[in-house]
């Protein structure tokens, strides 16, 4: 569990020293970078997470873009005046 902590801290900035890696069987280098590639993964991972959002809104408000303009357009004019006058 301390290993997932610490993974999560230091996906979000917080770089300590790598000791808790130095007695590890499989030796420090190989460790160190199992590390480095599970955050690079987590930070991808996010990325395609916020992509996949701007994405799926972009989408839904594209077909609404021609309405929502014409909105915009229709309350940014000022109103005009509907007096009529009759000539006889």
């Amino acid at each position: 569990m301390q290993a997932l902590i610490w993974l999560f801290e230091s996906s979000m900035g917080e770089w300590q020293s790598l000791a808790p890696y130095e007695n590890l069987s499989l030796g420090k280098e190989v460790s160190q970078v199992f590390h480095l590639i599970v955050i690079i993964l987590n930070l991808i991972l996010l990325l395609n997470t916020v992509l996949a959002i701007l994405s799926e809104t972009y989408v839904r408000y594209s077909q609404m873009s021609l309405g929502l303009y014409y909105d915009g357009v229709i309350a940014a004019t000022p109103p005009t005046s509907t007096t009529s006058t009759t000539v006889h």
